[in-house]
């Protein structure tokens, strides 16, 4: 079973795989890097079941999911005679785990922002979709606080460096303009990502009878977890006890 998890910035996509992969033992998956081939890059992890995670979900970056791989993947992809673009080389990585009987779970803002691509896998091979249903105004809380997270800068007239990003996203979110006397709204890219998951995406999974699910934000995990554990025999998992 290929498993795709789908929402926009901020909206906890990260968040839940991270959960996941410390929730259970699991296997780092790195590939030779560098002229020499002296050196590795993580690409993944093999968690039990054999569920393969693709991108990365270490303390050392910032983020994570398949937006940290593509360029590994991408250079990989090609190295092996593969022709295309970033999209390409992930759909090609998941694709080559399921020929060899792996089941695969990956995430990405990218990969998000790429609907058709996917139905068209999922006409030719198992696809579970998930959607995170995170309310708008949550996800943008969450992208302010997580790029705040470091020691304000100093602006002019003592404004902060999350102070200036917060004023900036209110003007996104409350721009206006009138054209031929009606009132529309300005969307940023994050209302794009999130209005075409809600109102095209879902309705599309809905309509087409895909294998999709919506997850509660606040539950996301717990709800995984238990997917898992019904479709592929993931262990049963202790609901007292959420990893970070």
């Amino acid at each position: 079973m290929i498993y795709n998890i789908r929402g926009t910035s901020g909206s906890g996509k990260t968040t839940v795989v991270r959960q996941l992969v410390n929730s259970v033992e699991h296997e780092v998956v790195q590939i030779p890097w560098g002229k020499k081939q002296d050196k590795t890059k993580i690409i993944g992890y093999r968690l039990l079941n054999d569920l393969y995670v693709v991108g990365r979900y270490d303390d050392a970056i910032k983020g994570g999911g398949v937006d940290n791989v593509t360029g590994i993947l991408t250079k990989k992809f090609h190295d092996g005679g593969g022709e295309g673009n970033s999209m390409d080389a992930v759909e090609h990585a998941v694709r080559e785990l399921h020929e060899e009987g792996k089941h695969v779970l990956f995430e990405g803002l990218i990969v998000t922002s790429v609907w058709g691509r996917w139905v068209k896998m999922a006409d030719e091979i198992p696809v579970h979709f998930l959607f995170l249903d995170t309310p708008l105004e949550v996800c943008y809380q969450r992208v302010l606080e997580r790029s705040g997270g470091r020691s304000p800068k100093g602006w002019n007239e003592g404004k902060s460096d999350l102070e200036n990003k917060h004023k900036s996203t209110t003007k996104q979110m409350a721009s206006i303009k009138r054209r031929d006397g009606e009132v529309k709204r300005q969307q940023s890219s994050l209302e794009d990502f999130h209005g075409r998951q809600t109102k095209r995406h879902i309705p599309a999974a809905q309509a087409e009878h895909l294998h999709h699910s919506l997850l509660d934000h606040k539950r996301a995990f717990i709800q995984l977890r238990k997917i898992l554990e019904e479709e592929i025999e993931f262990p049963h998992y202790e609901a007292s006890y959420i990893p970070l």
